[in-house]
């Protein structure tokens, strides 16, 4: 299947439970800061997209915010299991 910037989303949403509107508004709860930073890098990683492009994508975020949320999560996935399996599971989500 192809994937798109807006199944990306729709699948990491329902994979952390969250709307789809706490994800692009300005929300600073943990959960929706990493569910975002996942968002960007799953939108890094599976589409390519320039971080600008994510930046606007997901609500007009400057492109070093993103620069900085994928290397977080780029970083956290060789140390941390929990998001190691989110990625997974979203991958799963997203091809089936």
């Amino acid at each position: 299947p192809k994937i798109t910037t807006k199944n990306v989303i729709e699948v990491t949403c329902d994979y952390f439970s969250i709307t789809k509107k706490n994800l692009l508004n300005g929300g600073r709860k943990r959960t929706i800061v990493v569910t975002r930073q996942i968002a960007m890098y799953m939108l890094r990683t599976e589409l390519d997209l320039p971080f600008k492009e994510i930046g606007r994508v997901l609500g007009g975020r400057d492109h070093t915010t993103i620069m900085h949320g994928v290397e977080k999560v780029s970083s956290q996935i060789r140390v941390n299991g929990d998001i190691c399996g989110y990625i997974l599971g979203i991958k799963k989500g997203l091809w089936g």
